[in-house]
């Protein structure tokens, strides 16, 4: 059965556990910093840290140390492992994701989002950031976050699940992290790119309705005042006839050439019939929801937001 314990009572078993678990750690792992367990698991809501015996916490702990031992810079390192439990009563068996990376926004939320669409149980979420000093791959040592290079670890407890499905996992939750690092490395360049944007109909204002010029700027800068999350931006050229992506000015998550956030019936497009009839009318820009699920931050539908570009005399070019 479950334990079901008022809160003071769950904190109190808590940190016993952690504790008897850092006393297990030290005889069975002189290795290992003395306070690592306290670092992982020290934030853990108690009620997930209760359901297990301590010897099986140290376990647990052991086996983050040794995978934090090496890692390649600049990418996320992912394993997804069911691991028995000897001392954690009915709970025989977990699977468990483990996940070190550059500390950076949206890690969590976007590995929640996958699991959550796959219907999959969590019985316990631990994420610590380290600051960590590595002699090219391989870790030398631990110390505040401010002092090293910060990365995080995730540590995330599933429902046992089997061996292709792990797989299945640990390759959706690379593309999902890989949408991370683009989506915030190219963070600041997206919104430089959006206020050159205002910049430039504030300069150079197309051929269009004043009021509607006007809202326009004044929208995007609604946007930029951190009301939006830009998660990426693509280029599009006008010939007459279509639009035409640029993918080497893209930005972000549409920096990758396989992504159609919009779509017709079922198959993905990079324009509709409803974008093209927006350049033929007399707005600079369009606001409307792609047909696509964001995998960076929320499991939300992505918004597009379109707006017409122009040559300096004026005439239709594209659209950003």
């Amino acid at each position: 059965m479950a334990l079901e314990l008022p809160s003071s009572e769950e904190d109190v078993l808590a940190r016993t556990t952690l504790d008897q678990a850092r006393e297990t750690l030290a005889e069975n792992r002189p290795d290992v910093p003395a306070d690592f367990i306290k670092q992982v698991f020290g934030r853990t809501v108690p009620e997930d840290i209760v359901h297990y015996g301590a010897a099986d916490i140290a376990h647990l702990a052991a086996r983050a140390w040794d995978y934090l031992a090496e890692r390649t810079e600049g990418r996320a390192k992912i394993r997804c492992e069911t691991v028995p439990l000897a001392a954690s009563g009915e709970r025989t068996a977990i699977t468990v994701i483990e996940i070190v990376n550059d500390d950076m926004p949206f890690l969590v939320d976007s590995v929640m989002g996958e699991l959550a669409e796959r219907h999959l149980a969590v019985r316990l979420v631990a994420h610590p950031v380290f600051g960590v000093q590595r002699n090219e791959e391989k870790l030398t040592g631990l110390v505040t976050p401010e002092r090293g290079t910060r990365e995080s670890y995730i540590q995330i407890h599933i429902e046992s699940i089997g061996g292709e499905a792990r797989a299945e996992l640990v390759a959706a939750l690379e593309n999902v992290l890989g949408e991370v690092r683009l989506a915030v490395q190219d963070w600041r360049p997206m919104r430089a790119r959006v206020q050159n944007m205002v910049t430039e109909l504030k300069d150079n204002p197309p051929p269009l309705p004043v009021d509607e010029i006007a809202e326009a700027i004044q929208f995007m800068q609604w946007l930029l005042s951190d009301n939006f999350t830009f998660l990426g931006l693509r280029n599009y050229t006008f010939d007459g006839h279509g639009l035409e992506p640029d993918y080497d000015s893209s930005l972000g998550i549409m920096r990758s050439r396989d992504l159609r956030v919009l779509k017709r019936g079922s198959d993905l497009l990079e324009y509709t019939p409803e974008i093209m009839a927006f350049l033929k009318e007399p707005r600079p820009l369009i606001v409307a929801k792609a047909n696509i699920h964001a995998r960076v931050h929320r499991r939300v539908y992505l918004d597009y937001v379109g707006v017409k570009r122009f040559d300096a005399a004026g005439n239709l070019v594209g659209e950003y």
